[in-house]
């Protein structure tokens, strides 16, 4: 397998080998990404949740393992209020040929990226791979 490559703000990525394979991504989930599943009436991640940004920039993470990470996911959300975090390997991102990148900005130094083209599968197979720690508030529908 070829490592992925792709480019955010003009700069290149890379898959970084410094971010092991066992490495905590936190992605900050939208209330918008947790929809009641009509069929049992449970909530449930959309795979929405695992694509880049609207703007083509690459999905962002935090990389929970770094020394500048957050102390935990509930820390760090408390930025977000009513957004959840769900958490996935960079292993299991990598499964889905995607590159893991350490992107730090001025707001998050522990801040990574995912590259690569995300296909509906390649979504659904990062959802799939994501364990919720925090569940997002659940929009409200309005009644029938």
């Amino acid at each position: 397998m070829v490592a992925p490559e792709g480019t955010i703000d003009r700069v290149e990525l890379r898959d970084d080998p410094e971010i092991k394979n066992e490495s905590r991504l936190w992605r900050r989930i939208s209330p918008a990404f947790y929809q009641i599943n009509p069929a049992t009436g449970r909530p449930r991640l959309s795979s929405a949740a695992f694509d880049d940004s609207k703007d083509r920039s690459p999905m962002s993470v935090v990389l929970a393992d770094r020394h500048d990470a957050p102390r935990s996911a509930e820390i760090w959300i408390q930025r977000f209020p009513g957004y959840g975090v769900a958490e996935l390997s960079a292993g299991s991102a990598r499964m889905f040929d995607q590159g893991v990148a350490h992107t730090p900005t001025t707001e998050e130094s522990a801040h990574g990226s995912v590259f690569g083209k995300k296909t509906k599968p390649v979504k659904s197979g990062l959802r799939d791979a994501a364990k919720l720690l925090i569940s997002p508030d659940v929009p409200e529908h309005p009644k029938s």
